[in-house]
């Protein structure tokens, strides 16, 4: 849902398109990370002004969460800037191949 009311995406480069193209046909794409070559401190930089531009912008990551990589870079320069945000956890990797973990059989159980 976020990712349909957003003004501008800021996506890791290596993000599948299908994913990035979830959003708005309109939105703005910004392809930041690793095949990109702006630092984490540009990114920082990136989310606070569009933010503080009015526009709704939707950080989209690749990774674990939180305790890993630069995220939590991310939330601290947002909140050092006074801009409120939402944090939305995705779907860990562990999980992704079974659509729910409670959906998950123990092997020689009945289907």
């Amino acid at each position: 849902r976020r990712l349909m009311e957003a003004d501008v995406i800021v996506h890791d480069a290596a993000l599948p398109e299908a994913l990035v193209a979830m959003g708005r046909r309109d939105a703005e794409r910004i392809a930041v990370g690793k095949r990109d070559t702006s630092n984490q401190s540009e990114i920082n930089t990136l989310l606070v002004r569009l933010a503080r531009e009015g526009k709704r912008v939707v950080r989209l990551r690749l990774g674990g969460g939180l305790g890993f990589g630069k995220a939590g870079e991310e939330v601290a320069a947002l909140r050092a800037a006074d801009v409120p945000h939402e944090i939305i956890p995705g779907v860990a990797s562990g999980f992704a191949s079974v659509s729910s973990p409670a959906r998950a059989r123990v092997p020689g159980e009945a289907a």
